[in-house]
């Protein structure tokens, strides 16, 4: 009795832990793809905020240049050749808009005027790209470029010399977003450019601004605020001071090889870096020159760690929401198979009490509402099976009385037909003597005529008789069953009672072999085409076919007669019982087929509905 209560604890402890670890690795996979693309999304935010503030800052110093470049006071200075009349206005615009350097050149590109350096002139700048493309097309420009080590000693920036010559490149070289504009006299004549821009490489006062523009993260860390490095090939050139301050001026393998993939593709790069030791996620954008060359990136990155700490909190919490809500829920499973096993154990013992013969024995109801109907629902089965067992008892006791009746009645009928049928056979050969010995124009002749019809007649149910009381054991051998179907069928076709029916053959070639007594197995099939003619009146159509089976030979025969009710086909095989007339048969032909064929370890079937034939099929097993 305790294992229905083990059994039911383990089957619901079974289903709460297979559920609660299916939520916890689901749940785990969903916080994770949440926290991920949380912290994808947000890098891509970052990526927009500092990308939109470089180009801001770019478009900045383009207008300053482009309305600078339209001042009057610019224009007259150059145009009667006093471009130190310009320094006051164009030293009041490169403090105010913390520019790096302001130059002015004339309409060839020579340097005529350094802010930073009122005195140093003379060096031609037209071989750089932004100034060439300006004084191709004539209008302003802006774009990231590329100064050597010599443009950046000239120009000498407002930052001091020692300062510009730090540019985190061992050849000197550093990145300058710079902004050309073309100086126009009073006939529409180019007499100048304009030339402003800052350094990018450096100090980092570019990359800090551009890393002050994303937005403040404090419920995630101090680290949380992400990080903005501008790199000049795989070099680190400016960065936020926290980032430089991890960074300490060391750039991993990992960055050359992200470089050749920004630089040779033009795309972006998204992926997991470490910086100073620790993970980010960083996303790397390519900067271009005017001529479209990718010179250089810039990389936002998202520190791993906070959003792994909000990944690490976000799981305990729901692991502890899912085991506590497991163990509530197995405490609760728990008292319910206690309340479930109790009413099946009485079941149990109730069923028990049945087997053992106990019919009088019920089971009390009580709840829940389902086990109730079960146990009524068992003793209703307890009170029929004891009904159906005081019927089976009745019955049996009847059928053993008239089974013990027909067995005397048989010895007997088997004694009597012996008695009898020496005595007949008499009859039979003497009528016979008779009816040879009478003229033919006797009127005797017809009445000796009937009595030996008669007493053929009485002879053949004696015969029949004899043989369902003493059945002969069939003489077995392999027998081709196609070939005796085919000799039965030509033996019968030349008979009166087949001339008007059409008699089809539909036999399997190939058939195989069975273990049968061909004369007893012909005698079957003779009984049985015989039953279908007379049930077809002398007109239809009947079909005697054969096919394999799954381990079997299957004959069929069947009839389009009037076909037998369900009554009838209940008891065709019970001796003495028949359809017909009675002047036609004994009601023993179908019986003494089914001894024979069930003599063979096989099976004799009728199938049949009123209005559509008859079938009557013989199932005999192949030969091993």
């Amino acid at each position: 009795m305790r294992r229905i209560a083990t059994r039911l604890t383990m089957a619901l402890l079974f289903v709460v832990v297979t559920i609660s670890t299916l939520f916890i690795v689901v749940g785990i996979r969903i916080v994770s793809d949440r926290v991920a693309a949380e912290e994808r999304s947000t890098l891509a935010a970052d990526t927009l905020v500092v990308t939109e503030g470089y180009r801001s800052r770019a478009d900045q110093i383009f207008d300053i240049v482009r309305l600078s470049a339209n001042r009057f006071y610019l224009r007259d200075a150059l145009s009667m050749d006093r471009p130190q009349d310009a320094v006051p206005e164009l030293t009041r615009i490169w403090q105010a808009e913390r520019l790096d350097f302001l130059t002015v050149t004339d309409a060839s590109g020579v340097t005529l005027l350094r802010v930073t350096d009122p005195w140093s002139k003379g060096d031609d700048r037209s071989g750089d790209a932004l100034v060439a493309s300006v004084l191709d097309q004539r209008r302003p420009l802006v774009g990231t470029t590329v100064f050597d080590a010599e443009a950046i000693s000239v120009e000498c920036f407002r930052r001091s010399p020692a300062a510009c010559a730090i540019t985190g490149m061992p050849d000197g070289s550093g990145m300058v977003l710079m902004a050309a504009a073309p100086i126009f006299g009073d006939g529409d004549e180019q007499i100048g450019i304009l030339l402003g821009g800052v350094l990018v490489n450096g100090a980092g006062d570019l990359a800090e601004a551009l890393w002050s523009n994303l937005p403040d993260r404090a419920d995630l860390g101090s680290s949380a605020s992400g990080s903005v490095t501008i790199y000049q090939g795989a070099a680190v050139v400016a960065t936020d001071r926290a980032t430089g301050r991890a960074l300490s001026g060391t750039v991993g393998d990992a960055v050359g090889e992200i470089r050749d993939m920004v630089i040779g593709t033009g795309s972006a790069w998204v992926g997991t870096t470490e910086l100073g030791g620790e993970r980010y996620l960083s996303r790397f954008e390519p900067i271009s020159d005017p001529a479209g060359r990718v010179i250089g990136m810039i990389q936002v990155g998202l520190a791993d760690r906070p959003y792994r700490e909000v990944q690490m909190r976000t799981m305990a919490t729901f692991l502890g929401i899912v085991l506590g809500g497991a163990i509530l829920v197995l405490l609760l499973s728990l008292l319910v198979a206690r309340g479930i096993s109790r009413p099946i154990k009485r079941l149990v013992a109730a069923a028990a009490s049945i087997s053992g013969g106990d019919l009088d024995s019920r089971t009390e109801v009580g709840s829940p509402a389902e086990l109730a109907r079960l146990s009524e629902s068992f003793n209703v089965m307890a009170e029929s099976i004891q009904e159906r067992d005081r019927r089976i008892a009745e019955f049996a006791a009847g059928r053993i009385k008239e089974s013990e009746r027909l067995a005397v009645v048989g010895q007997m009928a088997a004694g009597v037909a012996h008695e009898l049928n020496n005595p007949l056979q008499g009859i039979v050969a003497y009528s016979q003597l008779l009816l040879e010995d009478l003229p033919a124009e006797d009127g005797r002749r017809a009445k000796v005529k009937i009595i030996t019809e008669q007493a053929d007649r009485c002879a053949g149910i004696i015969r029949a008789l004899l043989d369902f009381s003493r059945p002969q054991p069939p003489a077995t051998r392999r027998v081709d069953v196609n070939q005796v179907v085919d000799e039965t069928v030509s033996l019968l076709a030349a008979r009166d009672l087949f001339r008007s029916i059409r008699v089809v053959r539909d036999m399997t070639p190939r058939l195989g072999e069975a273990m049968a007594d061909p004369a007893q197995l012909q005698q079957v099939l003779v009984n049985l085409m015989v039953n279908a003619a007379e049930a077809m009146d002398g007109g239809g159509t009947m079909t005697v076919s054969t096919r394999p089976g799954p381990a079997e030979v299957v004959v069929s025969v069947a009839d389009t007669g009037p076909g037998i009710s369900p009554e009838n086909l209940e008891r065709i095989f019970d001796p003495f019982f028949s359809t017909k007339e009675a002047t036609h048969g004994t009601g023993l032909g179908l019986a003494i087929s089914h001894g024979i064929i069930r003599s063979h370890h096989g099976s004799l079937v009728a199938v049949s509905e009123p209005g559509r034939g008859a079938v009557f099929e013989i199932h005999l097993p192949f030969v091993d």
